[in-house]
């Protein structure tokens, strides 16, 4: 019994069960994100959760989003359906009806309750809203919260951006393929935007074809000067010229516009009220439209670049009127009568400027508006209680709609003359091909040498009189529509632009709110002056055409006789 009991004892240990594994998982597709992460994945956000700003913003922003809900819901509960249908028929259909229906609740819901968090949000801040308003805070949208401008720091800063920008640049060795349009405004190719826009200006005074008149060749050079200056002031057709050189350009195009632009509406005299106009943008822009295009609302677009380069025109001429201004504050004379003497005299040179009295007009209008604004019941019962802001409101969405049917309108001109020109062309060269036909026929001796003087002269290409006529026809179609949508651009340019410099002016923190009303009083004396001073866009345009010698072709016809 004793020697069973240890036999059982020296038997070894029977082995541990094996564990029990687990039913393998299906293959499945996953994203290679943790489970926790996929469990985050969210729908794209189409609701704006941003802080508003006050009471006024959070309902604009909480309406916005139930209307958004509601387009989304609506939208799921049409499509789901149709897409189900295609895919899977009448169950397809079904299933997508319910996806749908879930989708609009969802989509729906979401956008009432962002809506009225919105909405309360704004409520919420508007308490501070008033207290920061009244303390001349703005808001400041990108970082959600009020603080105080100060135009004397905006200044530095845009001051220093230039000369490190500049300092970089001087420091950088740039090779490029060529450099005649550097050499054309006397700059290196390493020379910041700063340094070929002063040499362009300086060259563009002297060089300007009303200084000089015996120059036969004067239009010329100016046109050169004015295409180098926009293929090497803009940093992508630069960048294409260091490259490539001319034929990474367009020369020719930027001939012609600098020849329309530059000698039309980019008159230096305005440079330090309105800065540099953005026709050059206008130009770009254009140039991406297709000829089945029929909304131009990306012409209202803004690339980074074109924001710095704003805010640095916006900031110069903010310093300056600002100092204009400083006389106004200092004139002791009665009336301010020393201040308006000069304020007029400046008038009429900015009138007598190519397209100046057009011009200075808008210039006008926009000082006195702003002006107005913010003297408030200082000015004017109307003024104060903001009805300005309604007729503001009309203004400049009436400018941009004129921009804008004016733009497609030049475009579909544009258009046509070119299918004009190429069915003239196909005209012509049909009657060429039926001229040399007959002459085979007539002289059968030595036809391949009248074959290659037919090709010699199909290559001159001569001018014709037919050819002339179809010429000015289509410049009389086209230039009146091309300049009238040029002067909307920069109607709409330097009115945004000038209203951006006075709120830099009205909400300026390093001087007094005596001093901010003194601006106004004097920015409305200017405001006046300059109107006094305008005549009407039509008036201006017609000056133009009848400086480009396009407005009646019969009497330039009858002065050549």
């Amino acid at each position: 019994m004793q020697a069973d009991t240890d036999a059982d004892n020296n038997r070894p240990a029977p082995p541990p069960p094996a564990p029990i594994k687990p039913p393998a998982a299906p293959l499945q597709l996953t994203s290679g994100q943790p489970e926790d992460a996929m469990d985050k994945i969210e729908m794209p956000q189409i609701f704006s959760t941003r802080a508003p700003r006050d009471a006024a913003a959070g309902l604009s922003s909480g309406l916005k989003n139930m209307g958004k809900g509601v387009a989304a819901g609506l939208g799921s509960l049409v499509a789901m359906p149709i897409l189900g249908a295609r895919e899977q028929g009448v169950v397809g259909f079904a299933k997508g009806l319910a996806a749908g229906t879930v989708s609009a609740v969802v989509m729906v819901g979401g956008g009432a309750v962002t809506g009225v968090t919105q909405i309360a949000r704004g409520i919420a801040a508007t308490p501070r809203a008033i207290i920061s308003s009244n303390e001349n805070k703005i808001w400041d949208q990108d970082k959600q919260q009020w603080y105080l401008y100060n135009l004397k720091g905006e200044a530095a800063e845009v001051l220093a951006a230039e000369e490190a920008e500049a300092a970089a640049a001087s420091a950088e060795k740039k090779d490029v393929k060529e450099t005649e349009l550097y050499d054309l405004l006397g700059v290196e190719p390493n020379a910041t935007e700063a340094e070929i826009k002063k040499a362009y200006r300086r060259l563009a005074i002297k060089l300007h074809p009303d200084k000089n008149l015996n120059d036969p060749s004067a239009s010329e050079k100016f046109q050169q000067l004015g295409a180098a200056y926009q293929i090497l002031s803009d940093p992508q057709s630069r960048a294409n010229y260091d490259e490539h050189g001319k034929d990474g350009v367009d020369e020719q195009l930027f001939m012609d516009n600098s020849q329309i632009y530059d000698m039309i509406f980019g008159s230096q005299a305005f440079e330090n009220f309105v800065g540099e106009l953005n026709l050059m943008t206008l130009q770009q822009e254009l140039g991406k439209m297709s000829s089945d295009d029929s909304d131009p609302t990306h012409l209202f677009t803004q690339t980074n670049y074109v924001k710095i380069k704003q805010r640095k025109r916006e900031v110069h001429c903010a310093v300056y009127l600002a100092t204009l201004l400083e006389s106004y504050a200092t004139d002791t004379s009665e009336n301010h009568i020393n201040f308006r003497t000069s304020i007029s005299t400046t008038a009429k040179e900015l009138a007598s400027s190519a397209f100046g009295g057009t011009l200075i007009g808008v210039v006008g209008y926009v000082y006195e508006e702003q002006a107005h604004r913010h003297l408030g019941f200082r000015k004017s019962v109307t003024a104060g209680l903001g009805l300005q802001n309604v007729t503001r409101s009309a203004h400049v969405l009436s400018t941009k709609y004129r921009f804008m049917t004016s733009a497609y309108s030049a475009f579909s001109k544009y258009n046509k003359a070119a299918k004009k020109v190429e069915e003239f062309e196909k005209k012509m060269a049909k009657e060429e091909q039926l001229k040399g036909e007959e002459k085979k026929k007539g002289v059968e001796e030595d036809g391949s040498k009248q074959e290659e003087q037919s090709e010699g002269s199909k290559e001159e290409k001569v001018p014709t009189p037919e050819m002339d006529d179809l010429s000015r026809q289509l410049q009389q179609e086209t230039l009146g529509s091309i300049l009238e949508t040029a002067w909307n651009f920069t109607v709409m340019d330097v009115e945004a632009t000038l209203r951006s410099v006075c709120f830099k002016l009205f909400k300026d923190s390093s001087v007094t709110a005596e001093a901010r009303i003194k601006r106004a009083e004097g920015l409305a004396i200017i405001g006046e002056i300059f109107l006094a001073s305008s005549q009407t866009s039509e008036a201006g345009l017609k000056e133009v055409m009848e400086k480009l010698n396009l407005a009646n072709p019969e009497s330039s016809s009858t002065s050549e006789k």
